[in-house]
């Protein structure tokens, strides 16, 4: 008797704590709205024939990655603001443009030149050094 009544002791606390749980995932606020413009694979056709080298963010809904990512990368964009452009792409919605780019993970950054040669590739959560020393490397910046 006295064990069935632990049991059901432990069953009501991870219950409660599942509802809590739950409860705290759902009341996640959505992130803000989105500094970073999100494109079709058209306007990376366009960026290709811009004459200023570009960096494309594949990215997907529901990434936690790619949501940290965004105040980094949009610090960036407005640090370079008329000498790179950037975007995001979904993979969900384009997952053609994401099949031609081999994207397995996200997020990933593609970085391209002027010319719209696609120079690198960056994948994970990187940090605003990280990307200018990726950028600076590749001749972008």
């Amino acid at each position: 008797m006295k064990r069935s009544k632990i049991m059901v002791a432990v069953l009501i606390l991870l219950v409660t704590a599942a509802v809590v749980v739950g409860a705290v995932l759902l009341s996640k606020p959505k992130a803000a709205e989105k500094s970073i413009p999100e494109a079709t694979p058209e306007d990376v056709t366009k960026a290709a024939s811009s004459g200023r080298p570009f960096v494309v963010k594949m990215t997907g809904e529901n990434c936690e990655a790619c949501e940290l990512l965004e105040p980094i990368l949009a610090e960036l964009a407005n640090e370079l603001k008329g000498k790179v452009d950037f975007m995001a792409i979904d993979v969900y919605k384009y997952p053609k443009l994401a099949a031609e780019h081999r994207i397995i993970y996200i997020p990933t950054l593609i970085y391209f030149d002027a010319s719209g040669q696609k120079l690198g590739t960056t994948q994970g959560l990187l940090q605003i050094d990280q990307l200018k020393d990726k950028m600076k490397e590749l001749g972008i910046i």
